[in-house]
């Protein structure tokens, strides 16, 4: 393969890239103050000791709405109990922006975890410190117009067709660290993990059944091609 395809390469998983994105540009409004493994922001650590109050005094109002679908969100997640939180957050919060209104949620009873290694927990704590916790700091605010107005469109939709143009809203400092770990923002879907994975998957299947190189790479973009 090396041979046919000299310049091939990997680039991360798309979700780790948006959420790379996520990290820093977070950093910049909260910045990091120890080296524990976990999300070090202070908010995270008081809405995670109260969060069972802060969830039962939420789901106790008599004032929510049925949450409103977007055009740029997907209408359900099924993949995870913690994306599908982070989904009716981020409409929860877009509903607030546009109308006001607070949001019907179904909220987890458990906190979400906040090792720094999942970052998408970020976006969790951020949204759910303003739209259920009640707190409207500045920088949480900041932070949360950030996450739903151009971080969330890309990051739910990533294994599609994605507008990577919504995260043209980063600041240079971010712009920065992704050069310099060689992740570019590209127009043309970039090549994942999951190709990754399938080049594996095939190179075990199928490269010792070919004499030819000719064919290995023809039958190789076949596969990739796939949806």
């Amino acid at each position: 393969m090396k041979q046919k395809i000299p310049e091939l390469t990997y680039e991360p998983c798309r979700l780790h890239l948006c959420d790379l994105i996520l990290k820093h540009e977070l950093n910049l409004l909260f910045p990091e103050s120890t080296s524990s493994p976990d999300i070090p922001y202070n908010f995270v650590a008081e809405v995670k000791k109260d969060w069972t109050r802060h969830v039962e005094n939420y789901q106790s109002r008599t004032d929510l709405n049925d949450i409103v679908n977007y055009d740029d969100l997907p209408k359900t997640e099924e993949r995870r109990d913690d994306y599908r939180l982070l989904l009716d957050l981020v409409k929860a919060k877009r509903m607030k922006l546009q109308t006001n209104l607070p949001a019907k949620i179904k909220l987890v009873q458990t906190p979400p975890p906040i090792c720094n290694s999942r970052w998408n927990s970020r976006a969790i704590y951020c949204l759910f410190t303003e739209i259920v916790g009640g707190y409207e700091d500045e920088a949480i605010l900041l932070a949360n117009e950030f996450i739903v107005n151009y971080w969330a469109p890309v990051w739910f939709n990533v294994h599609h067709s994605v507008d990577w143009s919504k995260l043209c809203e980063i600041s240079d400092k971010t712009k920065n660290i992704m050069k310099k770990h060689n992740l570019l923002l590209k127009d043309e879907n970039p090549f994942t993990n999951d190709g990754a994975e399938r080049v594996f998957a095939y190179a075990n299947l199928k490269i010792p059944r070919f004499r030819k190189l000719d064919y290995l790479e023809k039958d190789l973009i076949a596969c990739l091609n796939k949806k």
